[in-house]
């Protein structure tokens, strides 16, 4: 529905002590035609008047200030204390009638003389007063509303008297007509005079409206969106209704008018959106089709469209013809937000994800050749090594908002005609920024505009053994596999027609295909169907055919709106020669995919936009990427005790089905581990020890000191444990750090690692350790790595996402309790940092934050390890309806084991298992027993 955006008046743009000041200090000396202001009581009438012959002469100027004849703005002349208004009147013939008149306009309530603020037609009686002559009551009035009757014969009654009655016009003030008076016998002319007009009291509305429809920017959609053709528009409509007369003003009560729209500061619709070369937005103040600005008003061409609206609009029950003032905003390229999969079950447009990935083969949108674009600095080199090419170098992130166009506000330049003070009422949405200019801002929501392609995409999807995917999937170079399109090709507008060519100007269509391929960019072969998906590495002596890389469809479309589209290639892994490319027979199989993420991508050129802006309009409309047949790892599992440094009992309760957790805060963690400490000082008191090993058999090597018959085990530094002979004891490491490279299984370990000077006190985990029987007790955190310390820090790091997930890939089965400073979701963004700038932010486990997701990630328990499973591959063709185990080398826990043969797939699971008098643990209050 239509909406107006109503910018409500402030009659009065003084403060309230301004306001009485000026009343109580008002003045009636001024002098006649210094004009009706803001705070003045009243407005003049002056001048002298012109009547014809015969008629007797009225004056206002003669009678002093004080007494002239003044107009309130409600209408009613004014009469106030000590005051009145006053006229003269002076008889035609001194001779026949020697007497001096006086007309009291205000002379009580009952006679008071009204101008009509809207239509300027006088009403009321006047009093006929005079010093020299006696008047008779019922003949002293002057009658504003009089009828031709047999004693009032007069020219004026040949034709309908209300012509002639006397009347104020609101534009220019002057006054003209008759009046009668009965005890005259004449009429009393009013032609001549001035009226000091009220303030025109002026409320601005704006409407946007897409095309000349009722749609409005917060409620359009692709269906009713204009054409991205150059030619469908958004209106953007200003009128303004004076409050006064109740009506819109019209073209011949300005003076000037100039509208412009600024739109904001990261608006931009590139006109070639592959090349982020042009501007596709035109602002113009013509309109061909379907309006006809106004000719009667070239002189506001430039600046602005004055249309007479053909019929009611809704604005406060206003008549036809109706004067707005207009400017139009066309789009030779759709905006982002309007792109992507038409999913017809729920007519709702599936925007296209971001990507990145390499650019090869691109037109030179101007010339129509094929020239290589200038070169980035990303993985995707050309062959020979001297150059690359990236997408991220050439166009920022695709998303809904990158090519967006949004009214930051509409400046308004206006100088009024009438002779009178004109008060614009202003509000939050519109502001004067100047006397003669205001901006009006309609919001973000109100003031983006939306333009749609007309190539929409319906399906774009991989074909596999005769299964549609939604992403490309393939392990099986065999089979048969196409690229599938289905597109909705919309005709050209009628507004387009009327202005390119009546029906004639068909514009076509370049539906370009690009796989991400590993080759050199050449010239491809026009008319093959077929597209390789690359398996050669960079440099291959055989990759230099861009018919690996791209095709180009070319659509002429009938003149006929909505036409279906659609296409199939042959999708195939291999490398095709140019020895066999006339052919289309895929010369070289390789045994897979080499390509680490291969995409389809499909874009559109569109020569509608050639007519407006000399160049195709260009734009990206979906693409298919790999699949990733991974699940995302499941989160811990938790049965029993754990301990971490944030509040976590919320995530533990719902991970366990509230099964019993224990969850140890800050305070209690530290006087625990006061009280382990202390008992350790006992018990290594007097003895000296250093850092060793547990070799693979389990023996203490090194510097490790044994203790209580080998039940407790004390070093200074750091130990790694390769082996467990399976005899219960307690490792104390202080000042050092733990590294567990084996299973830990038939018995139970006790793990305690201190602190010393702010050095040690973490464990990590070697990545292929599946089981721990173990109590933990960490100062510091518990990691996984590849078994090595992490250089110069003490969390590990990864060269990429990829290598952490293949290094942590098998599940983590720990069995008795950890007291540690991880996190549960401390890698979850909790906040922000900053104002303006603001930024997220992470939980670590001794309390304090960082804005790195790579470091939280790592010291986060249910991203310990990140075991998958995945979908499986039947002949080569995924099944995504079913998760199995991936069979990519992956290891499962002994947990099913311990549990009856139930299998879980979490990539962490901890449950809770008394430390069963192992040495040191029994200071903690049934945490360990």
């Amino acid at each position: 529905m239509k909406k107006l955006f109503h910018v409500l008046l402030v009659a009065l743009l003084v403060s309230p002590i301004l306001v009485n000041q000026a009343q109580s200090l008002l003045s009636f000396d001024d002098n006649p035609g210094d004009g009706f202001a803001v705070g003045d009581e009243c407005g003049f009438i002056y001048g002298a008047a012109t009547p014809a012959s015969g008629y007797g002469t009225l004056s206002f100027d003669e009678v002093s200030n004080m007494d002239q004849g003044c107009v309130e703005q409600s209408g009613y002349f004014y009469s106030g204390s000590g005051r009145e208004s006053l006229a003269y009147y002076y008889p035609a013939d001194p001779e026949t009638d020697p007497n001096s008149y006086t007309l009291d306009f205000d002379y009580d309530a009952n006679t008071s003389v009204f101008v009509d603020p809207v239509t300027g037609l006088w009403s009321g009686k006047a009093k006929l007063l005079s010093s020299t002559a006696t008047i008779p009551f019922a003949q002293s009035g002057i009658e504003f509303e009089w009828n031709c009757t047999p004693v009032n014969p007069s020219a004026l009654c040949n034709e309908d008297p209300a012509n002639y009655f006397v009347r104020t016009n609101l534009t220019t003030g002057e006054v003209g007509g008759y009046a009668w008076s009965p005890y005259l016998k004449k009429f009393i002319s009013f032609h001549g005079f001035q009226q000091e007009l009220a303030p025109q009291n002026i409320e601005t509305y704006v409407s946007i409206y897409a095309n000349d429809s009722a749609w409005d920017a917060d409620s359009v959609a692709y269906e009713n969106a204009p054409l991205a053709d150059g030619a469908e528009f958004w209106r953007v409509q200003v009128q303004f209704w004076d409050s006064t007369r109740v009506e819109f003003i019209d073209p011949y009560e300005l003076t000037s008018i100039g509208m412009e729209v600024v739109e904001t500061d990261d608006s931009r619709v590139y006109l070639n959106q592959v090349e982020n070369t042009g501007d596709a937005i035109v602002e113009s103040h013509s309109n061909t089709y379907p309006y006809d600005c106004s000719s009667a008003f070239d002189a506001m061409a430039s600046t602005v469209c004055t249309i007479q609206e053909a019929g009611d609009d809704g604005l406060m029950n206003t008549e036809d013809d109706s004067w707005s003032f207009n400017t139009f905003i066309y789009s030779s390229s759709p905006t982002s937000n309007m792109l992507g999969l038409n999913d017809d079950t729920d007519a709702a447009i599936e925007y296209y994800s971001d990507r990145d990935g390499c650019r090869w083969i691109y037109p030179d949108q101007e010339e129509g050749e094929e020239t290589l674009v200038s070169p980035g600095v990303a993985d995707c080199p050309d062959g020979s090594g001297d150059t690359s090419l990236s997408k991220a170098d050439v166009f920022q992130n695709r998303q809904v908002d990158r090519n967006q166009y949004i009214i930051d506000h509409l400046a308004l330049d206006l100088e009024f005609r009438a002779d009178r003070e004109v008060v614009l009422g202003t509000s939050d949405s519109l502001v004067q920024v100047d006397e003669n200019t205001w901006h009006y801002f309609p919001g973000t929501d109100l003031g983006t505009l939306s333009y749609r392609p007309r190539f929409l995409l319906n399906e774009f999807v991989m074909v596999s053994d005769g299964v549609e995917y939604s992403s490309l999937f393939n392990e099986n170079e065999d089979a048969e596999m196409q690229l599938r399109t289905r597109a909705t090709v919309s005709d050209t507008s009628a507004a387009y027609q009327a202005q390119w060519g009546a029906g004639s100007e068909q514009p076509t269509y370049f539906v370009n295909y690009q796989m991400d391929v590993n080759s050199d960019p050449a010239e491809f072969v026009a008319g093959d169907l077929r597209l390789l998906i690359d398996v050669d590495a960079p440099g291959s002596a055989d990759a230099d055919n861009a018919d690996e890389t791209r095709r180009m469809d070319t659509l002429t479309p009938p003149n006929s709106a909505y036409t279906n589209y659609f296409r199939s290639y042959v999708l195939e892994y291999g490398q095709s020669d140019a020895a066999c490319a006339l052919t289309m027979i895929r010369c070289v199989v390789a045994p897979r995919n080499t390509v680490d993420d291969p995409t389809a991508e499909q874009w559109v050129c569109d020569t509608a936009a050639q007519r407006g802006n000399g160049a195709d309009s260009c734009y990206y409309t979906d693409y298919l990427p790999h699949i990733d047949r991974h699940a995302d790892p499941e989160s811990m599992l938790v049965i029993g005790a754990i301990n971490a440094s944030i509040d976590a009992n919320a995530v533990l309760e719902e991970m366990s089905g509230g099964d019993g957790i224990s969850v140890l805060g800050n305070t209690e963690t530290i006087d625990l581990r006061n009280q382990m400490y202390a008992q350790v000082a006992r018990y290594i008191l007097g003895q000296s020890a250093s850092s060793g090993s547990f070799d693979t058999s389990g023996r203490a090597s090194g510097g490790l000191k044994q203790l209580m018959g080998g039940r407790l085990v004390y070093a200074e530094g750091d130990v790694s444990i390769n082996g467990f002979d399976g005899n219960p004891k307690t490792l104390v490491v202080i000042g050092g750090d733990v590294f567990i490279n084996s299973d830990i299984v038939d018995g139970r370990m006790g793990i305690i690692a201190f602190k010393k000077d702010g050095v040690g006190g973490n464990a990590y985990i070697r990545n292929d350790v599946t089981d721990l029987n173990a109590n933990i007790f960490l100062d510091g955190s518990l990691f996984s790595s590849t078994g090595t310390a992490p250089v110069g820090q003490v969390y590990p790091s990864w060269d990429s996402d990829e290598e952490r997930l293949e290094a942590l890939m098998h599940q983590l089965y720990l069995r008795g309790s950890l007291v540690s400073l991880n996190t549960v979701n401390g890698s979850i963004a909790t906040g922000v940092l900053g104002g303006v700038d603001a930024i997220e932010y992470y939980t670590l486990g001794d309390g304090t934050t960082t804005e790195t997701y790579d470091i939280a990630r790592e010291y986060d328990l249910n991203l310990l390890r990140q075991f998958r499973r995945c979908h499986p591959v039947v002949d080569g063709v995924l099944d995504t309806g079913e998760w199995l185990e991936c069979e990519e080398g992956e290891q499962l826990s002994n947990y099913a084991a311990e549990h009856g043969g139930e299998v879980v797939y979490n990539s962490f699971i901890l449950e809770y298992e008394p430390a069963d008098q192992l040495p040191v643990f029994q200071v903690g209050a049934g945490l360990f027993d």
